[in-house]
């Protein structure tokens, strides 16, 4: 089992195993459950680019970090954009345009928002390093995860094998039909025609890939398919384009 939900203050939110044994690190996964948010937001939409109302989103924030215990005042935000762009952070803050970011200070909390894209989370215990990373296609497709890893390696003088980092709720090869367009971008061992009238892709096991090939010792991946737990989490795709999102933290406490 690599995620494991909790229930507080009416809200539910995901941990991961491969985490536990790191009492240096905060790591949490929220879901759909317990906001305020209406349809097609529902509930807990912890997106601020959606088009769900401002008052929603900032209440449902407010409480998914009370409940798990962070302070808003210590999160970085990112702008995704889809792109390969990882940054150290130092204090929180707003990141403009980055699509990963990675730390070694206490008390600041990194996030990372989804609703189908692949969100990362990674923790280097040696020298006590956290990192988020988003990855759609686009961004998997421009080697985002493996660029990130090698920037944290650059950065900080390491090599990668003790890194421990998860593959958090994300579509499944099973949903994600992608063009032969978007297909034909990725090595065959990531696209599947079997069985299906148009290509699918893996994003899970491309991004499992870059991790392993920069070095990384230690993967796991959740296996929540977004698409198909649409009870439990937002889905882009199996909304029709308009959803709520999700939020991962990690932080150093």
């Amino acid at each position: 089992m690599t995620m494991y939900f909790t229930e507080k203050d009416s809200l539910r939110y995901g941990k991961f195993t491969c985490f536990d044994a790191f009492p240096f690190v905060k790591a949490v996964f929220s879901t759909r459950i317990g906001g305020v948010s209406e349809a097609p937001y529902d509930q807990l939409n912890m997106g601020i680019t959606t088009e769900d109302k401002k008052e929603n989103i900032e209440e449902n924030r407010k409480r998914f970090f009370e409940s798990v215990g962070i302070d808003k005042n210590l999160i970085v935000i990112q702008k995704q954009v889809h792109e390969t762009r990882s940054e150290y952070v130092s204090k929180p803050a707003f990141l403009d345009c980055t699509d990963a970011a990675f730390t070694d200070q206490p008390n600041i909390f990194l996030t990372v928002s989804a609703a189908d894209c692949v969100p990362v989370l990674f923790v280097e215990p040696q020298k006590k390093i956290v990192g988020v990373i988003h990855a759609g296609w686009r961004g998997t497709e421009q080697g985002i995860t493996n660029k990130t890893i090698e920037n944290v390696k650059h950065q900080f003088n390491i090599d990668a094998t003790s890194i421990v980092a998860v593959i958090g709720p994300s579509i499944s090869v099973k949903h994600y039909e992608v063009s032969d367009d978007v297909a034909n971008r990725f090595d065959r061992e990531f696209v599947v025609r079997d069985g299906y009238s148009k290509p699918h892709l893996d994003l899970w096991k491309a991004n499992e890939a870059q991790l392993k090939k920069a070095g990384v010792g230690n993967v796991f991946i959740s296996e929540y398919c977004t698409m198909e737990h649409r009870d439990l989490f937002f889905s882009h795709r199996g909304s029709g384009g308009r959803s709520g999102r999700m939020l991962g933290v990690i932080g150093i406490i």
